[in-house]
């Protein structure tokens, strides 16, 4: 995009027809140009060049002071500094003791961006994140950063393969040789991305596992998942019922009973402890089946004691009948 723009605006300056309209939408390039790739020189000094035609000198100030931070070592910002003096200080245009102008390239470069840099200078902790950025990507631990490299550093960032044109871009502009970027090179390309727009860097760091307060971010690990054997239900059986029936029977002489006793015991089959069962309630003494041979025996299962209501009364024997016989008369 900054090379249409440039190209255009070299046209029209040629022909004498810089207006209004064409620098305005040059301005607004040149600034689209800057959020995309703060990092982007030439799209910075275009955007100098068209803030000195908008009067914008203050803002053109401040741009060339942040291509000083970045170490840029270029002519051409000498030169534009010096036509933007001449236009604020026609008068004074080798007045050395202008005070305006100084205050406003102090502010940038003394700008400080915790936790990245401080007073126009990388902090110690950055300075050591970008490090080892550098050194996770310098696979063959030569200093540099090759091409091979940059396009594996690239695609962690980015999300794709790294252009021609942005290699050649650092290349140019930050300290390199034919081996690849440097780690002064590296370094230098995030303070200017920094600078120029901070929100770009934390991005960067994110993705490549730094939050914004340079701590490593976690690294999450799946939780292993225990499977817990199945137990197999089975069901109670069905708890076995008892009924034991004792009928007393009519002796001989006796009372008769008015009811009988019915005993009804549960007694569960499961080693689960055994839910209460009501307690038996009888509906009346057990008689003994004989006068002679004392109580029935007990059941086998324990039953509430219960009450006689009423004592059966003992046995009467009845006496024999004894027939005496009268002995044959005598003969005489």
């Amino acid at each position: 995009m900054w090379r249409t723009t440039d190209e255009k605006l070299q046209q029209a300056e040629k022909e004498n027809r810089l207006d209004d309209l064409l620098l305005e939408e040059s301005y607004n390039n040149f600034k689209e140009c800057l959020d995309m790739d703060p990092a982007c020189i030439e799209a910075r000094f275009g955007l100098i060049y068209i803030c000195g035609h908008m009067d914008k000198f203050p803002e053109a100030m401040e741009e060339l002071s942040i291509l000083e931070e970045l170490g840029i070592d270029d002519d051409r910002i000498d030169e534009l500094k010096d036509n933007i003096i001449k236009m604020t200080n026609p008068d004074e245009q080798d007045d050395e003791e202008d005070e305006e102008l100084p205050q406003k390239k102090a502010k940038v470069e003394f700008v400080t961006i915790p936790p990245f840099v401080t007073e126009g200078e990388i902090t110690p902790p950055f300075k050591k994140v970008l490090d080892d950025i550098f050194n996770r990507f310098d696979k063959d631990k030569d200093g540099h950063l090759s091409l091979k490299e940059l396009d594996s550093f690239h695609r962690v960032v980015n999300g794709s393969p790294i252009a021609q044109s942005t290699v050649q871009f650092l290349m140019d502009n930050f300290d390199s040789s034919p081996q690849g970027l440097s780690s002064d090179g590296f370094t230098g390309f995030y303070i200017g991305q920094t600078i120029g727009d901070v929100s770009e860097t934390i991005k960067d760091l994110k993705q490549l596992g730094f939050n914004a307060d340079l701590s490593p971010i976690p690294v999450q690990t799946a939780p292993t998942t225990t499977k817990v054997p199945t137990t197999a239900t089975t069901k109670a059986p069905a708890p076995t019922t008892t009924t034991t029936t004792t009928t007393a029977t009519k002796p001989s002489g006796a009372v008769s009973p008015k009811a009988s006793s019915t005993t009804t015991t549960t007694k569960p089959t499961t080693a689960a402890a055994p839910k209460p069962t009501s307690p038996t309630t009888a509906t009346g003494p057990a008689k003994p089946t004989s006068p002679n041979r004392g109580p029935a025996s007990p059941t086998k299962t324990p039953t509430s004691p219960t009450t006689n209501k009423s004592p059966a009364s003992p046995n009467k024997s009845t006496p024999a009948k004894t027939t005496q016989t009268k002995p044959p008369p005598r003969k005489k």
